[in-house]
């Protein structure tokens, strides 16, 4: 039997298992995600029905919190700019701390309890104070502007 070399480089053929375990957190994570979608959306049914749903609403941020949400948006397409759109709405807003929807492999009771925060508008501890808005309803578009540059620029 060969002895073992602290030293020894123990890597797969082409690093397969680095590819193998980016897919499988990726698809864990995802999976977790989408559980957590449809477990907010079980308890948005059942206990606060005139909400907007996660599922089906538009998502809104008002001016305070656009800054936070264009560059998390920006880094996630990898874009250089993204339009801009200001509204006005007539239906029903929901305003949430997005800090509630942590994703982490929990019991059902602790998914429950972040649920009814998330629903009933509590601040997260953490406190980040970025807030995302679940609109339901009808928008009349007021304006439109090619980047956050543009949009401070009126």
């Amino acid at each position: 039997m060969d002895q073992i070399n602290d030293d020894d480089n123990y890597e797969t053929e082409n690093n397969n298992w680095k590819d193998i375990f980016k897919s499988v957190t990726r698809n864990s994570y995802f999976l977790n995600a989408r559980y957590y979608e449809i477990f907010f959306e079980k308890i948005r049914k059942n206990e606060y029905p005139s909400l907007p749903s996660r599922q089906s609403c538009i998502y809104m941020c008002d001016v305070n919190n656009l800054e936070f949400w264009y560059s998390k948006f920006l880094k996630e397409t990898g874009k250089e700019s993204l339009l801009i759109y200001s509204f006005e709405a007539d239906g029903i807003m929901h305003y949430a701390d997005p800090e509630w929807l942590e994703l982490g492999v929990k019991p059902n009771a602790h998914y429950e309890e972040i649920a009814k925060k998330y629903w009933k508008g509590e601040i997260h501890p953490d406190q980040t104070g970025q807030k995302e808005i679940l609109f339901n309803g009808t928008l009349r578009r007021i304006d439109k502007f090619n980047s956050i540059a543009d949009f401070k620029g009126k």
